[in-house]
């Protein structure tokens, strides 16, 4: 059986996180949290990179086509992603030199 969004019930692509970009929510061991709409376009850009690591400049690139003067809106968006992806269970761990990476809990 193929798993479905909670909010839209459209199939959800083969991952453990799930991020419906029509209602904006992210859904993962069975709980939800609302995002913002860039929020939400951040999560699915590093859902669609797990287990990969990306730059500030590369998710930069990916959400508005350039990454000059945009970084620091890159930075402030994944802080309030990483606190909102912590209530279900799901972590974005940041280094300096690979960037942003989702983990999850073994838990979920």
């Amino acid at each position: 059986m193929m798993a479905c969004c909670p909010t839209c019930h459209q199939p959800a692509p083969d991952s453990r996180l799930m991020v419906c970009l029509q209602t904006n929510v992210a859904s993962f061991g069975g709980q939800t949290v609302q995002l913002r709409p860039r929020e939400a376009e951040i999560a699915e850009i590093m859902r669609r990179a797990y287990p990969r690591s990306l730059s500030a400049e590369a998710i930069a690139s990916r959400l508005y086509g350039v990454s000059d003067g945009s970084i620091g809106a890159v930075y402030v968006l994944t802080c309030h992603l990483r606190r909102k992806l912590a209530t279900i269970g799901a972590t974005i761990q940041h280094t300096h030199s690979t960037g942003y990476r989702l983990q999850f809990s073994e838990a979920a």
